[in-house]
Formats: C-alpha cells, sequence, structure tokens
C-alpha cells in the first residue's frame, strides 16, 4: 500500500499528454491565401483598374516568357513584421504547383502596414537575376514610389524593372 501511495503521484503525472512547442499552431498565422490573378491585393492597396493594369502587365509577360510573377500584398493580420520573410517563402512553396514547378516562378510581397517587401525567385531564376540585382530593383524600382504612398505607381516601376532585368538575361 505504501508503494501505490508514493508512486501513484508520479504515475499520473507522467502520464499526462505533453505537448510540444512545435506542435502548436503558430501565433498570428493563417491559412495560406488562395491565388486569385498574378496579383493578390488582401491589403487594399490598388483601385480594380489598378489591379487590372499590372496583372495584364504580368499575364503579357508570362505569355512572352513562361515566367510567372505573382504578387501578393500582406496586411497585418497575414503575418507579423518580423515575419514577413518567412512568410512570403512559405506562400512560395505552397503555391509552387500554381506557379508551375517553381523553378520559373517569382513571388513579390509586399507589405504597407510593416513597410517590408520580399521578391522570392524560383530555381532558375536565381541563375538568371542575383539576390542582390533582386535587391536593386526593390531599392530603385518599388521603393521610391512607395516612400510618397504610390503604392500603384511604384509596383508598376518595380515590375517594369524586373521585367526589363529579366528580359536582357532571357
Amino acid at each position: 500500500m505504501l508503494f501505490i501511495r508514493l508512486f501513484f503521484p508520479l504515475f499520473l503525472l507522467i502520464s499526462q499528454p505533453v505537448i510540444s512547442a512545435t506542435a502548436q499552431t503558430p501565433v498570428n498565422r493563417v491559412d495560406t491565401p488562395i491565388i486569385t490573378s498574378a496579383i493578390n491585393d488582401y491589403e487594399d492597396l490598388y483601385t480594380a483598374g489598378e489591379e487590372a493594369s499590372l496583372d495584364s502587365l504580368l499575364h503579357a509577360f508570362q505569355q512572352r516568357t513562361g515566367i510567372r510573377v505573382i504578387l501578393v500584398t500582406l496586411p497585418a493580420g497575414m503575418t507579423t513584421k518580423d515575419s514577413v520573410d518567412t512568410f512570403v517563402h512559405h506562400l512560395f512553396s505552397e503555391w509552387t504547383a500554381p506557379i508551375d514547378q517553381k523553378e520559373k516562378g517569382i513571388l513579390i510581397g509586399i507589405s504597407k502596414t510593416y513597410r517590408k517587401m520580399r521578391i522570392e525567385n524560383g530555381y532558375a531564376i536565381t541563375g538568371i537575376l542575383s539576390d542582390a540585382a533582386t535587391q536593386t530593383i526593390i531599392n530603385t524600382g518599388f521603393i521610391p514610389g512607395f516612400k510618397t504612398g504610390r503604392y500603384y505607381d511604384g509596383t508598376l516601376t518595380g515590375l517594369q524593372t524586373l521585367i526589363t532585368a529579366l528580359d536582357k538575361q532571357l
């Protein structure tokens, strides 16, 4: 009887389910958004006409080169400031099938709320466009328009700069 009294509480403690920190749902993580077109404006940065214009530009580029460029804007509820880069990488991995084998795809993530953006290049694109060149496109194409609050103009200029850089390498 003494044995049961001494070891039964220990048995109860050991037999309780253990919850791993890695098994918990990440904070501020939402389900992967669905691709609706080349422009996925979840932060409402663009008018319907601006979205159509950007979508048309990217669609024509894809038809001509086979490279699919997808742009997504990221509101505060979709990610956190510290995880924008990680979230864009996650989206790129999740959207592999629609981007046609991710090697020929580019995903651009923009967060006005956090004042951050990232361009995720597929494997074949990294051979054409280096990380340094991609950062230059962000700094000279996108950011000047963003700094003055002209998100459509910054995005259009950035996309045109990206397309020009890729055309020179193809």
